[in-house]
């Protein structure tokens, strides 16, 4: 059965909308955030990837920078906290090393 364009359902609303760029500020599978640091799932779901937010731009809005690729959760949560300065309570479910699907 083909679907038209006028049969489709409305587009999620911006705010709910997320995105598949893993720089990006609605990106899709973030794990947790403190400040403006936060924990992802890689998209390809190979791996956690640590961001810091980078600097807000007049016509590019905000955007995030890798810090770290890690596979480790004690490595992850080490890496977090030297860097936030903050606990990361959501990353002591993680299982010991990353497997696919990223959480448990």
């Amino acid at each position: 059965m083909k679907t038209s364009l006028m049969n489709r359902p409305a587009a999620t609303e911006p705010e709910n909308a997320t995105d598949h760029r893993e720089t990006d500020d609605n990106y899709g599978m973030i794990i947790e955030r403190h400040g403006g640091f936060r924990v992802i799932i890689c998209r390809c779901d190979h791996q956690w990837i640590f961001q810091q937010r980078r600097m807000r731009f007049k016509l590019g809005g905000t955007g995030w920078d890798h810090l770290a690729y890690v596979t480790s959760k004690t490595t992850l949560i080490r890496i977090a906290q030297q860097y936030s300065g903050h606990t990361w309570p959501k990353l002591d479910a993680l299982p010991a090393s990353f497997r696919k699907g990223g959480l448990l």
